[in-house]
C-alpha cells in the first residue's frame, strides 16, 4: 500500500487494445480487470482503494472480479462527474 495515497498505475480499455465502441463491452472490462489483477499480483499488492469513474452497471462486475482474485478492497469511491444545471436549452422557435 502506498502510504501517500498516490496512484500506483493507471489503466483504461484503450491501453488494453480496444478502440471506439469496443471499449464499452463486457469483454473489454473483463480483460482490463484481469490485466490490473496481474499487475497487482506482480507487485504483491493484496489490498486496494478503488476509485471508479463512469462505470455504470459494470461496477458490480469489477468488484466481483477483484474479490474472486483474493484482492481485498478497503474503500470504493465513485468519482463520476455530473452536470449541476445541465446544458443550455436551445432557442425558442418563433412562428
Amino acid at each position: 500500500m502506498n502510504p501517500e495515497y498516490k496512484t500506483l498505475f493507471f489503466y483504461n480499455a484503450g491501453m488494453a487494445g480496444y478502440d471506439g465502441k469496443q471499449k464499452k463491452t463486457k469483454m473489454a472490462l473483463q480483460t482490463l480487470i484481469y490485466d490490473i489483477i496481474r499487475k497487482l499480483k506482480n507487485q504483491k499488492i493484496w489490498t486496494l482503494n478503488l476509485f471508479l469513474k463512469n462505470t455504470g452497471r459494470g461496477s458490480r462486475r469489477i468488484i466481483k472480479l477483484f474479490l474472486r482474485a483474493k484482492i481485498k478492497i478497503k474503500r470504493i469511491k465513485d468519482i463520476s462527474t455530473f452536470a449541476h444545471n445541465g446544458c443550455r436549452p436551445s432557442k425558442k422557435r418563433r412562428l
